[in-house]
């Protein structure tokens, strides 16, 4: 069965700087430029990442509706670069293909806060207006730290000054305080919560979120076409210039958001399937494609039509992750340099996603966290039976002072 495959594709546009008219702004410009030619470079190396690792991901035998989020992976794993030395520092550095100025470089360019966009007001059929709210992109990263627990407080201001991460201590068999932080960041998203093993000594975590209505405003729906042979209700995107764009073995075309973010459909052609078309030289090809536009008089404008749609899910990408090269970090070792002179391994990666676009617009987040054992957590478990079988003595004690409140003996259990 055929399946359309919906890519999420953030774009950010910059806006260059005006000419300098005397010799200090010149040095001023030049400067500019220097840093607008780093943070090109450091972007296409986080495009490379991206289109990588989508392939790797929807190429692992994807089965039902999914969806993956390069970005939140690529400040998980930076952050996780921050906390490791050794042979675990460089696997996450060459997974990522970056240096150090690399990461910077992206990282201040993607402030870790929210943008507000305005309300919309629209009138409905019924000629009342209504208020649409236009929603926020936001980005959060944050460190939560077993409380009463020790570590190297030496490592923490990279990850507060650079990542911008808000430190907590919890107890991770309590989940109250981590849901409350994401409910407050992600409001009323239907994004799943984590789940946290009770020994867990660190969790790194990357939260990020898109909320945005339609450039030109609600669309409307018909039921006029077919989806996989059946007669489906479909939404009526907002005319956009240009023609779709046609690869070898795929097709596409987009529609855009009023505040700058763009949602593409790769369709298959019919003789391919999306196992056959999703792979990293067919998503650069969408993100950068030149639809054309015109062709002699003919000036062209193309809408795509659409089912509404939503995907949740909740998956380890602790296989893809190994799959770039991160090895040792999923070992005990002592490359957990924010833990002094203790052994420590990552249990798992885990990104939990939540996408809904619907006639009003899109919403959309992602939650991936690493979560990090120490050595005294990560022993295996050996079940052993203590059996009482002869004369035995007690005591029944209180745990916290351990006063005995009974002791006795049993001699024989039929009297």
């Amino acid at each position: 069965m055929k399946k359309v495959l919906m890519i999420f594709v953030v774009f950010l546009f910059l806006v260059s700087c005006q000419s300098a008219e005397n010799k200090d702004n010149k040095l001023k410009s030049d400067h500019e430029i220097i840093l607008q030619d780093e943070l090109d470079i450091a972007l296409d190396k986080l495009n490379q990442f991206s289109y990588r690792t989508s392939e790797m991901y929807f190429n692992s035998d994807v089965e039902q509706n999914a969806a993956y989020s390069p970005l939140s992976l690529f400040y998980n794993l930076a952050m996780l670069r921050f906390v490791t030395k050794n042979n675990s520092y460089k696997e996450i550095s060459d997974a990522l293909s970056m240096n150090q100025s690399d990461i910077e470089t992206i990282v201040k360019n993607y402030k870790n806060n929210k943008t507000f966009y305005g309300d919309e007001i629209t009138e409905t059929n019924g000629n009342q207006l209504e208020t649409i709210k236009e929603g926020f992109f936001g980005l959060n990263n944050s460190v939560w730290l077993k409380d009463k627990f020790h570590i190297n407080t030496t490592v923490l201001p990279n990850l507060i000054n650079l990542f911008q991460a808000k430190v907590f201590k919890t107890d991770f068999s309590d989940k109250k305080s981590v849901e409350d932080y994401l409910q407050n960041f992600f409001g009323d998203l239907d994004i799943i919560m984590p789940e946290f093993d009770p020994g867990t000594l660190m969790v790194l975590m990357n939260l990020l979120c898109l909320k945005d209505v339609w450039s030109k405003g609600k669309l409307r729906s018909t039921e006029e076409y077919m989806f996989e042979g059946q007669r489906t209700k479909m939404l009526l995107g907002n005319y956009e210039d240009g023609r779709a764009f046609e690869g070898d073995s795929y097709k596409s075309f987009y529609i855009t958001t009023k505040n700058g973010f763009k949602l593409s459909f790769i369709l298959p052609k019919d003789e391919y399937n999306l196992n056959q078309v999703l792979n990293a030289k067919t998503i650069k090809e969408v993100v950068t494609a030149e639809h054309t536009i015109s062709s002699g008089n003919t000036f062209y404008q193309t809408r795509c039509i659409f089912p509404a749609f939503q995907v949740s899910s909740s998956t380890s990408i602790k296989d893809l992750c190994q799959k770039l090269g991160i090895q040792t970090p999923f070992q005990s070792s002592l490359d957990f340099s924010i833990f002094q002179d203790m052994e420590a391994q990552i249990s798992d990666i885990q990104q939990n996603i939540y996408i809904d676009v619907q006639q009003d617009g899109i919403a959309a987040g992602a939650i991936t966290y690493t979560s990090i054992y120490g050595d005294s957590n990560m022993k295996k478990k050996e079940y052993e039976d203590f059996v009482v079988d002869r004369p035995f003595g007690f005591l029944i004690t209180e745990n916290e002072t351990d006063i005995v409140l009974f002791s006795g003996v049993i001699q024989n259990i039929n009297k």
